[in-house]
C-alpha cells in the first residue's frame, strides 16, 4: 500500500491542535490537543538540560503513532513537506521507530514532497482540524513521550 500523509495545525504551535492523517485506499487520522503538546514540551524540558529539535522529534513520533498499526501493509510513504530542509532528520527519527517493529523497512520507502490541497490526506486532516470529521484516534502526551 502506498500512502500520503498530511498535517493540519503545526506541532510547534502550542496554541493550536494538530491533526495528522494518511490516505490512499484506506484512511486514518490522529488528533493531538494543544494541551497534550504543551505537556510533552514540559516533560521534555524537565528530562533534558538542552532540548533541541523538539518539534521534529514530536512530529516523527506522531507520524509513527499514525502508521504503526498499518506498517505491515505499507510499502511507500509520501509525507507532505512541513519542515523545509529537515526531511532527512525526520526520516531518520521515523525509521528508528518503524524498524523496532519492522526491521527491514527501507529508507527509500519514505519521501517528502508536496501532496497538494486536493489530496485525500489533506482533506481528512483539514476536516478533522475543523471538527467536521471525527479523528480515528486521540493521542495523549504519554503516547508520544513513550517514544521519546
Amino acid at each position: 500500500m502506498h500512502i500520503q500523509i498530511d498535517q493540519s495545525g503545526r506541532i510547534e504551535s502550542l496554541t493550536q491542535n494538530t491533526v495528522l492523517s494518511f490516505a490512499n485506499k484506506i484512511s486514518y487520522s490522529i488528533f493531538i490537543h494543544r494541551r497534550e503538546k504543551r505537556e510533552c514540551l514540559r516533560v521534555l524540558n524537565q528530562r533534558y538540560s538542552k532540548l533541541s529539535n523538539w518539534p521534529l522529534k514530536i512530529f516523527a513520533a506522531c507520524l509513527f503513532l499514525l502508521i504503526q498499526n498499518f506498517i505491515d501493509n505499507i510499502k511507500f510513504i509520501v509525507i507532505d513537506v512541513e519542515y523545509d530542509g529537515r526531511g532527512g532528520d525526520i526520516k531518520g527519527m521515523l525509521l528508528r521507530h518503524i524498524r523496532k517493529i519492522k526491521p527491514v523497512f527501507s529508507k527509500d520507502s519514505i519521501v517528502f514532497q508536496s501532496i497538494g490541497k486536493k489530496s485525500k490526506a489533506h482533506l481528512i486532516a483539514y476536516g478533522v482540524y475543523k471538527k467536521q470529521i471525527n479523528p480515528n484516534k486521540i493521542i495523549k502526551a504519554g503516547d508520544i513521550l513513550l517514544l521519546l
